[in-house]
């Protein structure tokens, strides 16, 4: 009686066993035969170590996004796998609904380990990856549909040497950033050089193309100009954006130069530095929104006779008025004498 219970607990033992090892060798497309455990991954990310905007062609810009496996031992009060570890395979991908700028994922599937020593309903692995982004030039400044979504697949995946399984489970996750501004102008003239005389004005038309990706703001100023020479032309202009612009991302500005117009005659010349500043037209008095500052040379070459402004001019009549008065009251002085 004895020998039959023993061979029969020998039996039951090694029917469980078997059946573990038919559990632990199964498919994962087959893992609903066993017992199944809920599971749960999740993203982290610490938003605060995030840039404030991402510059476009500024290079790559890094967030640190941490994966966890989360499950939850729901059966017969199981917390946790007894024997074996063989990992639940995560895939990893990123995507975004926009084409102005690409995300990488430092790698594109991790393997988190499932630990039994931690507690009911709090077991869980983790690991980090880093996620690459670049952003392109046209870029819109400050758009708000910057999200790149994260995307987390698992399979069924069988517990070794048990009746359990974890079950397959995908998460999304969408992580949220600023494209900054990128200030860049493009500033063509139409000449560099004029030939004029004291008389006229040197005309000259500077065009110039915002190629950033917000509405900008330019401030122009002069420097290095000699003397009674002048120049005019605006103090700021605001110009569309050529990616995003709803009007017209180019401007022509005139440009005036005037030489010295003195009395006499005049053989000068001038090279006047025009510099241009872009800024966004929404802070252009902050710092951080502020490009590199442009520069244009223009020289101007003036070269003829001046009759001066008009009080000059008048100036200059009077003194032949009193000439010939003076002249005509002398010829009559001799002329008087000599008659005498």
């Amino acid at each position: 009686m004895n020998r039959k219970l023993k061979n029969i607990k020998v039996t039951f033992v090694l029917l469980i066993l078997l059946s573990s090892v038919f559990l632990a060798i199964l498919p994962s497309t087959s893992a609903q035969l066993g017992v199944g455990i809920e599971s749960q991954i999740v993203f982290i990310t610490d938003n605060e170590d995030l840039e404030p905007d991402f510059d476009p062609l500024s290079g790559l810009y890094y967030i640190d996004v941490t994966v966890q496996l989360k499950y939850y031992g729901t059966a017969f009060g199981w917390s946790g796998p007894a024997i074996g570890n063989q990992g639940v395979h995560i895939d990893l991908n990123a995507e975004s609904d926009v084409d102005w700028f690409t995300a990488t994922l430092s790698q594109n599937e991790v393997v988190l380990q499932y630990d039994d020593d931690k507690s009911f309903d709090k077991n869980l692995s983790q690991q980090k990856i880093t996620i690459s982004v670049k952003v392109d030039e046209y870029a819109p400044a400050f758009d708000s549909d910057a999200v790149i979504n994260l995307i987390a697949k698992s399979s069924d995946t069988n517990v070794p040497l048990s009746p359990f399984y974890i079950k397959k489970t995908q998460t999304e996750r969408g992580i949220q950033f600023d494209p900054g501004y990128l200030a860049s102008i493009n500033p063509i003239m139409d000449t560099y050089y004029k030939r004029v005389s004291p008389e006229q004005t040197a005309d000259f038309k500077l065009s110039i193309e915002n190629l950033g990706n917000a509405k900008t703001e330019i401030t122009f100023s002069v420097e290095s100009i000699e003397p009674g020479w002048t120049i005019s032309l605006p103090s700021t202009k605001i110009v569309d954006s050529k990616y995003i612009a709803e009007g017209n991302n180019m401007i022509t500005i005139p440009i005036t130069v005037q030489p010295p117009k003195t009395f006499g005659y005049h053989d000068e010349r001038d090279t006047i530095k025009i510099t241009m500043t872009p800024a966004y037209f929404a802070k252009p008095g902050d710092p951080d929104y502020v490009g590199k500052t442009y520069e244009a040379l223009i020289t101007v070459e003036s070269r003829g006779f001046a009759f001066g402004t008009g009080f000059e001019l008048i100036l200059i009549i009077l003194v032949i008025i009193l000439v010939i008065v003076a002249i005509v009251i002398l010829k009559k002085y001799y002329l008087d004498k000599k008659g005498k």
